[in-house]
């Protein structure tokens, strides 16, 4: 404020690199921060390359001595650029005119600096428009909310004379925000030069360019652009609803938030969808609003009585809570293959739909464990020590609730029945036969299964004629034993083991 030098007296360096030709066209933007971001293209090597740099506030260079160059594609110049700077992301935009060394293809392409100076659009930059045949120039950029408009001039092919004046929207990624992704400002072909662009608080943009159509001397002319691409006039006079949602602490940003704006009428008038860092706007008519603040997680949560006025903006800002996740229970019982003895120490794991482990347990003496684990579809293994692994088809867990789980594991190596022991009472008598009648007429099944072969589970104990089938015959067979006939006789691929 006092005009005493505050960087060396004469002044800072940036560029001393050798070159062909004048630094061509510098340019410096405000890093909002006392310090600068100067950009240029200059010739050295024989060939026109554009450069970025960044002066801290004491005057020190930041990034690479000589500026960073926004593409290292060989065959490739870079001419004519524009930028701006992203305060809140420190990062610095850089567009231009790419041309391969013949000069007789022109693409308008950008790059993206962060804050240490290294590109983010990969080593060649981002192709806005892709270079060909027709002839391109003079480049203008105007920040928005959530990206930028970039506007240059684009002769037809043949033509050297007479352009078209044309504009993209690209989002932070640099990525095209309107279909189709180019859209022509002015359709009068002429002569034209001199383009320049502003943007305005309804983030339209609005460009001016010396135009010879009707006089050679050259007349001044305009055309704005709206935010969605289309070409108009400017909209009725509104206000603006501006503000920032944050996580619960008040501090940290938070993007993805849904604002839903309503008047006074409870009728939805606009919305919009926070971004980094947790900014959001919508443009309304005067009057009085309410809006409602929703995220998947998240309690809704609502600011009443927001009042408008023409062409000036209300600030609001919003911190919202987390909906705590209740777990569910999940109980189970472990037993042995006959169904009524517990087994302990059985490992659970329990998995979730992507087969990643969630949560581990151990049965106790009476063959119980217990889980804790958030809402959602599970699965789970079972395994012990001379037992066969086993494993649930999925089963979902409800907030707040018990889930039961009740298997039997089988012990390795074979079945262990009592052949002809239907009901389970670990031996063979007529009771059994009386059992086994009732369960082919819709009964109870018998208590024991066991697989035999792999892949084939079946009740094998209820098999007394080896036929490795549970069936009516065996009923006859049962009753002939018990009449004096011959002995029962297991299935030879499953016998009954220890």
């Amino acid at each position: 404020a006092a005009g005493n030098d505050l960087w060396r007296s004469a002044g800072v360096l940036i560029n001393k690199a050798a070159s062909v030709e004048i630094y061509r066209y510098p340019d410096i933007i405000s890093d909002m921060a006392g310090g600068a971001l100067p950009y240029w293209y200059d010739a050295r090597g024989n060939a026109n390359h554009v450069y970025g740099q960044h002066i801290l506030a004491a005057g020190t260079v930041a990034w690479t001595a000589n500026g960073v160059v926004v593409s290292t594609t060989a065959g490739q110049i870079q001419v004519e650029p524009t930028g701006f700077y992203n305060s809140v992301t420190s990062e610095l935009f850089l567009f231009y005119i790419n041309k391969n060394t013949d000069q007789n293809q022109w693409g308008v392409y950008g790059q993206k600096l962060n804050s240490a100076g290294a590109r983010q659009w990969t080593s060649s930059g981002k192709a806005l428009v892709a270079m060909n045949t027709q002839e391109r120039g003079i480049v203008n950029a105007c920040i928005t909310d959530s990206g930028a408009v970039v506007t240059f001039f684009e002769k037809p092919l043949g033509d050297a004379i007479n352009a078209r004046v044309r504009a993209i929207r690209i989002n932070n990624s640099g990525l095209p925000v309107w279909s189709p992704s180019v859209v022509t400002m002015c359709s009068a072909l002429s002569s034209k030069d001199d383009l320049r662009t502003c943007i305005n608080p309804f983030q339209q943009v609005i460009a001016a360019w010396q135009d010879m159509r009707s006089d050679p001397d050259g007349d001044i002319y305009l055309q704005d652009i709206n935010s969605n691409g289309s070409l108009g006039p400017l909209p009725a006079p509104l206000g603006v609803i501006s503000g920032f949602v944050y996580e619960a602490d008040g501090i940290t940003p938070m993007s993805g938030a849904i604002i839903v704006t309503y008047d006074s009428l409870n009728v939805a008038v606009a919305n919009d969808t926070t971004l980094v860092p947790g900014r959001f706007n919508v443009n309304v008519s005067p009057g009085v609003y309410h809006e409602l603040f929703s995220k998947a997680g998240y309690y809704d949560t609502s600011l009443s009585n927001l009042a408008v006025v023409v062409n000036e903006t209300t600030h609001v800002s919003m911190n919202m809570t987390i909906i705590p996740i209740i777990p569910g229970t999940i109980e189970g019982l472990v037993y042995d293959a006959d169904g009524v003895t517990p087994l302990a120490d059985v490992i659970v794991d329990t998995y979730d739909p992507l087969d990643q482990l969630v949560a581990i347990d151990t049965t106790n003496s009476s063959g119980i464990y217990s889980l804790f684990v958030p809402p959602g579809l599970y699965n789970e293994s079972f395994t012990k020590t001379g037992y066969t692994p086993l494993s649930t088809a999925d089963f979902r867990v409800g907030p707040d609730s018990v889930t039961h789980i009740s298997v039997l594991m089988n012990p390795t190596g074979g079945c262990h029945y009592v052949i002809g022991d239907a009901n389970g009472s670990n031996t063979f008598t007529g009771l059994d036969v009386t059992y086994t009648v009732r369960y082919f007429k819709g009964g109870p099944a018998p208590a024991y299964s066991c697989e035999c072969t792999p892949g084939n589970t079946w009740y094998v104990s209820g098999d007394v004629n080896g036929s490795c089938s549970f069936t009516g015959l065996d009923v006859t067979y049962m009753v002939r034993y018990f009449k004096g006939g011959a002995g029962p006789i297991p299935c030879p691929s499953c016998p009954p083991t220890p």
